[in-house]
């Protein structure tokens, strides 16, 4: 019961997402045998994944923060406050 509301909490929150051309085929998979996939992968963020030894909550949530701060630092947004703010 807890892993169906973790799975439904997290599926598709940017710190379980990432690029891979292999998508279809990974899907449904253990995460060792994604794993595999991820550490062939041209996308630094995705080849990261392979360094993981497990993927759950934590590590989702972690991610996802982790995200959040590199997107806050390249995009820092506007100067100044927007005429809609």
């Amino acid at each position: 019961e807890d892993a169906l509301k973790i799975h439904a909490e997290l599926l598709h929150t940017p710190g379980n997402l990432t690029l891979s051309a292999y998508n279809r085929q990974l899907w449904n998979h253990p995460f060792d045998e994604k794993k595999l996939q991820y550490a062939q992968s041209n996308v630094v963020l995705t080849r990261k994944l392979a360094d993981s030894s497990q993927w759950g909550a934590a590590e989702i949530r972690a991610r996802g923060g982790m995200l959040a701060k590199v997107a806050s630092e390249i995009w820092t947004g506007p100067k100044g406050l927007s005429e809609y703010a």
